[in-house]
């Protein structure tokens, strides 16, 4: 069963700014939070880290000081307390990671245009030159200078479609809703997503369907149905898990709140995945002013959809989570114990 540590707008931005301040402070709990939890396998073996966009306050070209902050000051200690690679870590860029000085509204892409895929290619380059940069070097897994619309990889068995929604959408303006039904993605795109996105993928995306223009939002909706995906948005700044029917098919959808501001709702989200089909259980990991804490949904009150799946989830992510915890069981034990496990599961798990 694949975990995915879900944190989206964390808005970092430089010290002693109140963003600065702010995500200093969430990265501070959420790492001593993590790494409790994957020393207690609650966490299991492997888990990947998810950024669904506006990882920086205010992202700028190849020298951006705030995504080099990023790097040392969230990313570093999150990927040690949770003893993974960089390699295991995927981030999708959101509207604030645009470079406002190097891309101004009126060169913004309308679907009225008619933009064919070298003029989308060139808008998001021209728009994310810092943010390319930044992955690039550091061997993250995202959508690139190259591949600046959609890229799909595989971590640890499972697969993600990261998808660029950051086309008709910047989100730089006074009004926070201004934007809202302007992203798009024209017609060749959308018909090799209904193809070409594999069964029960991951899809990562900043802004959840709502931002997209009718046309595009349905066309979406039908490949992710038609593949039975788990969306993973951000954006918003809100928790939220749903089952969205379309027609026969379904898929589910996983909104997170706001991970770095001074707002409410402040947290992340421990997603945990099944392997024989797309349900998903969802532990929200939310801070409580006041506090010097994170507050974590207890395992019988993880939200499952669909709902069909909440034996299933509970049964085998509690077998995971009693392995793990048993620190004095003997390897030999262990072993015995998984190999049953493994027996009545489509995935592998093993000791390491």
């Amino acid at each position: 069963m694949q975990t995915i540590i879900h944190i989206t707008d964390l808005h970092h931005s430089v010290p002693g700014t109140a963003l600065g301040e702010a995500s200093k402070a969430f990265v501070s709990l959420a790492a001593t939070q993590l790494r409790d939890m994957k020393q207690r396998g609650e966490l299991g073996w492997n888990p990947i880290l998810l950024f669904t966009g506006d990882i920086v306050q205010m992202g700028g070209g190849a020298d951006d000081t705030e995504y080099k902050g990023f790097h040392d000051r969230v990313l570093k200690p999150l990927v040690q307390a949770l003893d993974i690679k960089i390699q295991d870590v995927v981030i999708v860029p959101g509207n604030h990671e645009i470079d406002t000085r190097a891309s101004h509204a009126e060169q913004f892409l309308t679907p009225e245009q008619n933009p064919k895929p070298t003029d989308i290619h060139e808008d998001l380059r021209r728009k994310l030159s810092g943010f390319f940069h930044f992955v690039q070097k550091t061997g993250i897994k995202s959508v690139t200078r190259d591949d600046p619309r959609r890229v799909d990889i595989e971590i640890n068995n499972t697969h993600f479609n990261i998808l660029n929604g950051l086309v008709g959408i910047y989100s730089v303006k006074t009004d926070f809703h201004e934007d809202m039904g302007s992203g798009f993605f024209i017609p060749s795109e959308l018909a090799n997503m209904l193809t070409d996105i594999p069964p029960k993928s991951v899809v990562c995306m900043h802004h959840p369907l709502n931002w997209y223009t009718p046309k595009t939002r349905l066309a979406l909706k039908a490949a992710f149905a038609n593949a039975k995906c788990r969306l993973i948005t951000g954006h918003e700044h809100s928790y939220g898990i749903s089952e969205i029917d379309e027609g026969s098919r379904k898929f589910i959808h996983i909104q997170g709140p706001a991970a770095g501001t001074a707002q409410m709702n402040v947290g992340m989200n421990i997603i945990h995945l099944s392997p024989s089909d797309f349900a998903v259980g969802v532990r929200r990991v939310q801070y409580e002013v006041g506090q010097s804490h994170l507050k974590t949904t207890e395992i019988p009150d993880t939200q499952i959809f669909p709902t069909t799946a909440t034996k299933y989830l509970t049964t085998n992510t509690r077998i995971l989570f009693d392995v793990a915890r048993t620190a004095d069981v003997s390897r030999k034990l262990a072993a015995e114990i998984l190999d049953i496990f493994n027996q009545h599961m489509s995935c592998k798990v093993e000791i390491s």
